[in-house]
This record gives structure tokens, sequence and C-alpha cells, in this order.
């Protein structure tokens, strides 16, 4: 197995595991990923299952700085961390921390306006 993905699996486990001790429940990541958009934009998403938006809240600089740990090991920078819910609903389905391409960041405000992003760190 070559380092990124030793990398990427010790992310999930560490994302995982972060989430359970903040929670004291069951929280499932089925699947960490580094991303690189069409327009630019690139980072690390993990999907999860079992978190609720109040404790992406109420945690959210312990989450952010598990999330940066992640990034400098994996050498990637990222702009802003947040989470996203599944809409209408108080569950979290990711984690996202992203480097922003040229246009998005002049666009900014557009993704801190949205109901379902939470922002855990900017």
């Amino acid at each position: 197995m070559n380092k990124t993905l030793k990398e990427l699996s010790h992310a999930r486990d560490k994302i995982e595991d972060t989430l359970q001790e903040l929670s004291g429940r069951a929280i499932f990541v089925p699947e960490v990923k580094i991303f690189n958009m069409a327009c630019g934009c690139r980072g690390l998403l993990a999907d999860l299952r079992g978190l609720e938006t109040e404790e992406a809240e109420v945690f959210h600089k312990k989450i952010a700085k598990t999330l940066k740990g992640i990034l400098g090991r994996l050498d990637l920078k990222a702009d802003m961390i947040y989470a996203r819910n599944f809409p209408g609903t108080y569950m979290v389905v990711g984690i996202t921390a992203r480097r922003f391409c040229g246009k998005c960041k002049r666009e900014l405000g557009s993704i801190t306006s949205r109901p379902d992003i939470i922002i855990l760190k900017q």
C-alpha cells in the first residue's frame, strides 16, 4: 500500500475515533477521500453516519484541529473546514476540508449562506 493510501486509512480511523470520543456515541466514517473538482477546488471529504449538527457546532474547534492534523500529514491545505447536513434533518453527512479555486474563493459568501453548511473553521 502506498503512503497516501496508508495516510487516508489513518485519517478515516482518526476522524471516526475523534468523533466517537467527542459524542460518546457510535459514529461511522465509511469513506474518506481526496478530491479535485472541475473548477479547481480540492481537498478532503469524510462521509459520516451518526453525527448530529449540534455536535458539529459544539465540537467545531476539536474537529477542525483533527482535520488540520490530517491535512498536514497528507500535505494538503484548506481555506475552510465545514460540515454538511442532510437537508431537512439534523444529521451530518460529511465533513470537508476545502482549498478554494480562484472563482470559488471570490464567491465564498454563497457557501456560508447555505442552510445545509456548518462552518467549522474559516
